[in-house]
C-alpha cells in the first residue's frame, strides 16, 4: 500500500521556502494532498518534517513534526478536538502531554498557511492561538492588516499585503514579526521574525509556488 508521505513525495512540491538564519539556508519544500472537504500538507527539510491537516479554507486540525537532528529527534504534535487542544512532545525519550481549552479560538502553528482565511477575509485584525514548542506554552496572538506594498522576493514582484504579528496584550512589547502575503493568492511570500529575545532573526522567502 501506498502511504500518504509517499504519494506526497511523489507529486510536485506546490511551494517552497528558503529560511535564512545568520547566513544558513534551509530550504522546505510543501506537498499537498487535496480533497472535497480537507487538505493535507507536508513541508520536508533537511532538518524536519512539518504534516498539517486543515480544513479546505486553511483552518488547522492537527499538526505533527519530526526534528531530522540526530542530537534530539524531537517530535511533537498538536490536535484540535472541538474546543480542545490536545499537545504532545517526546525528546530524549520523554514524553510532555498537555491539553488546553481554546474556546472558539482560532488556532495557528504556521503562519504561512495558517493566515490564509484572514489575509482572504475583510477583517483588519486576527486573534488567535499558537502552542510555543519549546515550552508547549500556549500563547494568545493577534495579527493586524497594515498597508499593501509592492514587493520583489527571489526576482519576481508581487503586491502584498503586509500583516504585524504580536502577542495580545502588554507582551506585544516583547516580540513582533512581519509577514507579506500576495494580494492575487493569499500565498506568504515573506516573513521576517525571531524565536524569542536573544534569538537571532529569520527571513523565510517564497521561492517557488
Amino acid at each position: 500500500m501506498i502511504t500518504l508521505a509517499l504519494t506526497l513525495l511523489l507529486s510536485a512540491a506546490q511551494f517552497s521556502y528558503n529560511e535564512e538564519i545568520k547566513g544558513n539556508n534551509t530550504l522546505t519544500e510543501w506537498f499537498t494532498e487535496e480533497k472535497e472537504e480537507s487538505i493535507t500538507l507536508q513541508g520536508i527539510s533537511s532538518r524536519t518534517n512539518f504534516t498539517l491537516t486543515c480544513d479546505s479554507d486553511y483552518i488547522m486540525n492537527e499538526v505533527t513534526y519530526l526534528s531530522k537532528l540526530e542530537d534530539t529527534h524531537e517530535q511533537y504534535s498538536c490536535k484540535r478536538d472541538g474546543n480542545t487542544l490536545h499537545v504532545r512532545r517526546l525528546s530524549d525519550e520523554k514524553e510532555v502531554v498537555k491539553k488546553y481549552n481554546i474556546g472558539k479560538s482560532a488556532w495557528i502553528q504556521e503562519f504561512n498557511f495558517g493566515l490564509r482565511p484572514f489575509i482572504n477575509s475583510g477583517l483588519s485584525t486576527y486573534r488567535f492561538c499558537i502552542i510555543n514548542p519549546a515550552d508547549l506554552s500556549l500563547n494568545k496572538m493577534i495579527a493586524k492588516k497594515q498597508h499593501i506594498e509592492l514587493l520583489t522576493v527571489n526576482n519576481k514582484s508581487y503586491r502584498a499585503q503586509k500583516v504585524k504579528i504580536t502577542l495580545q496584550g502588554p507582551k506585544a512589547l516583547f516580540w513582533t514579526a512581519h509577514a507579506w502575503f500576495d494580494i492575487a493568492t493569499g500565498s506568504m511570500v515573506k516573513y521576517t521574525g525571531n524565536k524569542g529575545p536573544k534569538t537571532p532573526t529569520s527571513t523565510v522567502t517564497l521561492k517557488s509556488e
